[in-house]
């Protein structure tokens, strides 16, 4: 007769097998939801292992493979960054390609290489393998190394590719009225808010009245992981709050439905970040802008900021820019201010002959000096 499973039982009346086990102090409790008992047996044995690997892997006693570092960092950093979806897509690429249970000192420069080599054969653009392969492969073994875990020397520098310069594309004033004359009036709004905070689509959509304070002028922005961001409020922009107040009881930014496939025609729907790029395409194709996306609504405030200014501390300051280097983009907006300060100074005319330049060249044996 086989020996029974410690921690394995089934309460009298009960047609599963439920299980309560301790491994390195921590109780493990729950129904297997298994009437048959081998099989019930089976799964608690999985469960016992499982959990004295988890256990080892804790307190650094066993090599982690992949797919546990990218758990592990995933839990602790990978769910705070924004873009939490495309963290995750880009985790599942990795562990699809490197292999849930290669160890985690076996991700090396050649590894790396052919990783790099299989993304770019996706047709993805530089930044999108350096952004998800490169970058990403390399906070995982940082964090790793901090969990003393043997990690590969990688001369990461030799795997990142070279991306072209991000483009700045501001919106001239005709441009603008263009935009708003082919735009639904009811999108208007947030279109004109956007363009004068700065703040990128999804934190327009998703505003809410109780991150709204229209007396002091100013909003708040709140991140994944807690973090909350307090951004200041033009005159013009809180204008803009006031027109939409109270249309929707928690959302500031909202439309009416005016086909059956966005709910009830008529309704008042708040305006969701997929919803607000769909109406801008249309605007957009109908005022013939060229090579203008919803993203550069951003960087033509910047862009106005930076040239009313000159300031690219306060531009970073209002974008939410972590690092100045990431604002300095804008910068050409005071080269422009520069320039024209120049081509003034050259049209002024001093009064009286203007004396011309003489160059002295002493002549010797061997040419000019």
């Amino acid at each position: 007769m086989a020996k029974k499973i410690k921690g394995l039982f089934q309460r009298e009346g009960s047609s599963t097998y439920e299980y309560d086990f301790v491994v390195k102090g921590k109780r493990h409790v729950g129904n297997t939801g298994l009437s048959n008992r081998r099989a019930a047996e089976q799964m608690v044995q999985e469960k016992r292992e499982k959990a004295k690997r988890d256990s080892a892997v804790s307190t650094g006693t066993v090599e982690l493979t992949f797919s546990e570092a990218a758990k592990r960092w995933h839990d602790e950093r990978g769910q705070f960054r924004k873009g939490g979806k495309d963290t995750l897509r880009a985790l599942a690429w990795l562990r699809q390609h490197v292999g849930d249970n290669t160890p985690i000192s076996q991700v090396n420069n050649a590894l790396l290489a052919s990783l790099v080599s299989q993304r770019r054969s996706e047709n993805v653009t530089h930044a999108t393998v350096n952004r998800t392969v490169t970058q990403l492969l390399r906070a995982i073994l940082r964090r790793a190394e901090l969990w003393d875990q043997p990690v590969a020397r990688i001369r990461w520098g030799d795997h990142i590719l070279k991306e072209p310069v991000e483009r700045v594309r501001e919106l001239s004033l005709d441009e603008e009225d263009q935009l708003f004359d082919a735009l639904r009036p009811d999108f208007q709004p947030i279109m004109r808010f956007l363009l004068l905070t700065g703040r990128r689509r999804a934190e327009a959509c998703k505003l809410e009245w109780q991150d709204v304070d229209l007396n002091g002028g100013r909003m708040t922005v709140r991140q994944k992981g807690g973090l909350v961001n307090v951004i200041p409020l033009s005159r013009e922009a809180v204008d803009v709050l006031r027109s939409q107040w109270r249309r929707h009881p928690t959302r500031v930014f909202c439309y009416r439905v005016q086909h059956p496939q966005g709910g009830d025609i008529g309704s008042l729907v708040p305006i969701s970040p997929d919803r607000l790029s769909t109406e801008f395409k249309r605007a957009r194709k109908v005022a013939d802008l060229k090579n203008f996306r919803l993203h550069d609504t951003r960087h033509t405030t910047a862009t106005r900021m930076v040239r009313a200014t000159g300031n690219l501390k306060l531009a970073q300051k209002a974008l939410g820019h972590a690092n100045l280097s990431t604002t300095t983009k804008y910068s050409h907006a005071v080269e422009d201010d520069v320039r024209e300060a120049l081509e003034q100074v050259s049209a002024i005319k001093s009064p009286g002959r203007v004396p011309k330049l003489r160059h002295k060249m002493k002549e010797n044996q061997d040419g000019y000096e």
